[in-house]
């Protein structure tokens, strides 16, 4: 009974003690600002986190980025670990990602696409999937079992695709309208997460003496 006790105060001392902020939305990349650069900066970046612009890395670039669009071609029918978009993430705290979302699209037939992390030197999937027939396709992504990231983290898009591939967002505004008003609107790249800002080893062990000296004068008494 001491014990159960015990744990359930220094329980709630490290709750009570340990604060999360920036809980939400951290980091968004919007279409609509697009050229024909082959780097999409970072629209919105949460207050104490970093984010790298959206970069093409080996694709042969058309000039196909444009408002609303971030799509170039040059990939690969199947998968080719050299070709891929990626982008880091990085912040000044201990820091979780529960989730993004993004849309991709290409011009016709079907396209894949595999999502991987520098976490384990981008050799599983966090997510793969399909889009077909030129339709933009939304998809979203559990980050949450990636745990506490204590370090910069980058995250990579391979695609296979026969011709033109990449991100959109249909959704009127911005440089460019193309697209406006069709039904597969899409959505922009998003990241959401929290930084966890947790006591140091030391501080939690100062406090749990304190409180076992409680708990045992507590029952000192009885």
């Amino acid at each position: 009974m001491n014990f159960k006790m015990l744990k359930s105060a220094f329980a709630g001392l490290v709750l009570s003690i340990s604060s999360f902020a920036n809980a939400g939305l951290i980091v968004e990349y919007d279409f609509s600002t697009a050229t024909s650069s082959t780097t999409l900066d970072a629209t919105f970046v949460e207050a104490d986190y970093l984010a790298t612009g959206l970069a093409l890395n080996n694709p042969s670039n058309s000039a196909t980025s444009f408002g609303n669009h971030f799509y170039h071609n040059g990939w690969d029918s199947t998968f080719n670990a050299n070709k891929y978009y990626e982008t880091s993430i990085s912040s000044s705290n201990s820091f979780s990602l529960s989730s993004l979302s993004f849309a991709l699209e290409n011009l016709s037939g079907t396209s894949s696409y595999w999502l991987r992390s520098s976490l384990d030197g981008y050799n599983s999937n966090l997510s793969n999937g399909s889009f077909t027939n030129g339709l933009v396709t939304d998809f979203s992504v559990d980050l949450s079992t990636l745990g506490v990231i204590n370090s910069p983290i980058t995250f990579r898009w391979f695609i296979a695709s026969s011709g033109v591939a990449g991100f959109a967002n249909h959704e009127c505004g911005g440089v460019a309208t193309q697209g406006c008003g069709l039904e597969d609107v899409g959505q922009d790249l998003q990241f959401f997460g929290q930084t966890s800002e947790i006591p140091e080893p030391s501080t939690l062990a100062i406090f749990a003496l304190g409180i076992m000296g409680l708990v045992s004068r507590r029952f000192k008494k009885l």
